[in-house]
């Protein structure tokens, strides 16, 4: 029997050692990147909810 990969395998390769520290710095990392709306000015983000509730509640004047 050949052996093959997972298909749902995921391997990460890392130059850094590992310890609790860094991981802890690249999770505060990767959650900083990927949380960046936070960022937007609260009038822009604003914004971006009154977009969406009209997307999501049409009015019902017609």
């Amino acid at each position: 029997m050949s052996r093959q990969a997972h298909p749902m395998r995921i391997e990460v390769v890392s130059t850094k050692p590992l310890s609790t520290h860094s991981a802890s710095k690249r999770m505060k990392k990767f959650l900083a990147e990927n949380t960046a709306v936070h960022t937007l000015p609260n009038s822009v983000v604003y914004q971006l909810n009154e977009i969406n509730r009209s997307i999501k509640k049409p009015s019902k004047k017609d």
